[in-house]
């Protein structure tokens, strides 16, 4: 049986992980970067943590910043950004996922 639920699932656990990993997330401040048809970029941040996310729905790779980095994200692809700017764990992590929930 291929359910597109269960091919969701590794993708989602992660998301709940990084959701879980920065207070941004959960209770943050909103700012909209970059909002069109198809890509939308936004910000969280609660005090020294930050969180981005950039969505590309569209058939064209999108470029963005994140974290001081620029990357490219390919078509139907997501990416998502945690950072903590203060204390001993300072730094951030990327991750980039498919629509189709296979995560590279």
């Amino acid at each position: 049986w291929d359910s597109p639920e269960e091919r969701l699932r590794p993708v989602l656990r992660a998301l709940a992980a990084l959701r879980r990993s920065s207070p941004a997330f959960r209770s943050g401040s909103l700012f909209i970067v970059r909002a069109d048809d198809s890509f939308l970029h936004y910000t969280r941040s609660l005090g020294a943590h930050s969180a981005d996310v950039c969505i590309n729905r569209s058939s064209c790779p999108q470029h963005a910043v994140l974290a001081g980095r620029s990357i490219t994200i390919p078509p139907l692809h997501f990416a998502v950004c945690t950072s903590l700017t203060q204390g001993p764990c300072c730094g951030s992590a990327l991750r980039i996922f498919r629509s189709d929930a296979a995560s590279i």
